[in-house]
């Protein structure tokens, strides 16, 4: 497959419920996704991380995590994917899990990317779906290339999901934006523990991030353009380049308050039915 390079119009404030089929005047044209109908990852798209981040100059990955990632904890059956968290020894690290990219392959510059996912309400589970610069050179190492967090969550605390934009100020240091989507109560879906869409309307202007039918996050383009490495040079950085999509499960870390799963813990999926991506095609 061709790395995908989209240079997309300026996206309306507009959302669809992808889980259906779009109506014939909606804006959005699908151009990939995969819908994980086969029996194993297609590598066409995906490529595996693979150890506790030290590989990658990065140990524990910036966030203390204390799995380490294997290819063999990534599955594909009955149309779904698979992203399994395991009680398991592998030299100093009692738990292994996975993480994927689609980085060098598949990237975005603008759009409407979602996933519909079901993940484990368990202890010190950290599921993500993100996204990450194909070029970090451009800007600078993290935060000054940015990061694009479509859906986090805390195994131990289902009733919530988070997405977040972090980016550098304009003195160079970290910060970010988050909203968060509520589970429960009249009308809603019980938990992360069901399917839902997580998604983002990405354009030059703005993020809004969303949960099925809810925006939960915007984003303004003023509220990231004081990043250091924009405020003189360019105002649209550093998200107006190409960014890839990542899929972890991570156990522990500092968005699960360093818990570690409970004693009985053996295992625990992340489970992803498709990921699809759209550009804006209207007048």
């Amino acid at each position: 497959m061709k790395k995908q390079h989209l240079l997309l119009l300026l996206i309306p404030l507009l959302m669809s419920s992808c889980n259906k089929p779009a109506p014939a005047n909606d804006p959005y044209k699908l151009v990939w996704s995969d819908e994980f109908s086969g029996t194993s990852l297609n590598e066409e798209n995906w490529s595996y991380m693979i150890g506790n981040g030290a590989e990658y100059g990065n140990p524990g990955w910036g966030n203390s995590e204390l799995e380490y990632y294997k290819k063999e904890n990534v599955s594909v059956r009955d149309g779904e994917l698979h992203i399994t968290a395991k009680k398991e020894e592998v030299g100093d690290f009692h738990y292994t899990s996975a993480r994927i990219r689609t980085a060098g392959k598949v990237s975005f510059k603008y759009g409407k990317i979602e996933a519909r996912i079901k993940l484990p309400a368990a202890r010190a589970m950290w599921p993500a779906f993100w996204m990450l610069p194909e070029d970090f050179q451009v800007y600078g190492a993290w935060p000054h290339c940015g990061e694009i967090d479509i859906m986090e969550a805390n195994g131990g605390s289902p009733q919530a999901s988070t997405a977040a934009l972090h980016y550098s100020t304009s003195n160079g240091q970290h910060t970010y934006v988050t909203g968060a989507k509520g589970y429960g109560g009249r009308g809603q879906q019980g938990s992360i523990a069901n399917y839902h869409i997580y998604g983002i309307i990405w354009d030059v202007d703005q993020f809004e991030f969303y949960v099925d039918d809810s925006i939960i996050l915007t984003v303004p383009r003023r509220t990231w353009s004081t990043a250091a490495v924009s405020k003189e040079v360019n105002p649209n950085a550093p998200f107006d380049k190409e960014f890839h999509i990542l899929l972890n499960m991570a156990v522990g870390g500092n968005y699960v308050n360093n818990n570690e799963p409970d004693s009985d813990f053996t295992e625990a999926d992340m489970i992803v039915d498709y990921i699809r991506a759209y550009q804006y095609e209207g007048e």
